[in-house]
């Protein structure tokens, strides 16, 4: 491949993925690839409204580039506000939510268009990292947009990529509204966190594909949320808020601060 067709340039990249969507496929393949394509017209409008251009959209990723990391940031808090509140309309195991990850780094860019790249790859990373409708970016993400985009910066701390030999800081990226609700949320626990600590139940993860089993495991999670219930002390978490995070990759504390407890239990 000759030199003059590659062009290595500075980018910021955003890596979007669909939280579930085989799980969601399997249920119902229709509505499924319907909610798809209308997720994909709100990423790709606020992508373009920011100046950004849409790499790739295959499958139920999205790859896309932008000359500024506060565009990137932008559009991603913007795409977030709108998909969750579109999720929101649906059941708690129907609802399409994407997880964004963001880097600012190098990428080598082809002529016709595609990029490759560290970049890239770390950008990938950082999606993995997201919660359900939330943003992860790299420290040179935060570095560059501090101050000058509506949004808090909660630190995950390091984390390694693969094939990358140093790990990358990650932040949590918060729309400042929805900053305010979590410490709203936190100020509450701290007062009454001696004696009153709050719980979330999670649903249970099957290994099997019998479908019946899956009923089971989210009768004895009814079960458990019902028997605590009944102690005295503690603040609990809804079914329907706790299972929203259905099959998802994100960790446990990550899930902690998106329902606001002190303690939580995957099963």
């Amino acid at each position: 491949m000759s030199g003059a067709s590659l062009h290595h340039r500075l980018a910021a990249i955003l890596v979007a993925d669909a939280v579930g969507y085989s799980r969601l496929m399997a249920s119902d393949d229709c509505a499924t690839l319907t909610a798809l394509d209308a997720a994909r017209a709100v990423i790709r409008a606020q992508i373009e409204s920011q100046q950004g251009r849409v790499i790739d959209m295959a499958g139920d990723s999205v790859l896309a580039i932008f000359g500024t990391a506060s565009g990137a940031v932008a559009a991603a808090l913007v795409v977030q506000a709108q998909l969750n509140a579109q999720a929101e309309t649906e059941a708690s195991n129907r609802q399409m939510r994407f997880r964004i990850g963001l880097h600012l780094g190098d990428v080598i860019e082809k002529n016709d268009g595609t990029v490759y790249g560290d970049g890239v790859n770390i950008a990938a990373r950082l999606q993995t990292l997201a919660g359900a409708g939330g943003i992860c970016v790299s420290e040179s993400v935060r570095t560059a947009v501090k101050g000058r985009v509506p949004a808090i910066f909660d630190d995950m701390g390091e984390h390694a990529v693969k094939n990358f030999p140093d790990p990358v800081r990650a932040w949590r990226v918060l729309a400042e509204d929805r900053a305010t609700e979590h410490r709203g949320a936190r100020a509450v626990e701290r007062k009454g966190s001696a004696c009153k600590p709050a719980i979330a139940v999670l649903p249970f993860k099957v290994l099997s594909t019998d479908p019946k089993l899956g009923f089971l495991a989210d009768g004895l999670v009814e079960d458990v949320i019902a028997l605590l219930a009944r102690v005295a002390g503690f603040e609990l978490i809804s079914q329907s808020s706790s299972f929203a995070f259905r099959g998802l990759g994100a960790g446990v504390a990550s899930i902690a601060f998106e329902l606001g407890v002190r303690y939580g239990r995957r099963r």
